[in-house]
């Protein structure tokens, strides 16, 4: 019974991991994507 409460601990443990890594890789993407509109932006108003 204890290896199974371990286990899944682990589990779990390692999903909020997955998740946490998985909405860091998403407010990275809108990082870049709002830098990248940004940047458009700019350059078509310099141009």
């Amino acid at each position: 019974m204890r290896i199974v409460i371990c286990y899944l601990s682990f589990v779990i443990c390692h999903l909020s991991f997955v998740i946490c890594y998985l909405s860091f890789v998403i407010c990275h993407l809108l990082f870049v994507i709002c830098h990248w509109s940004l940047v458009i932006g700019h350059l078509s108003f310099v141009v």
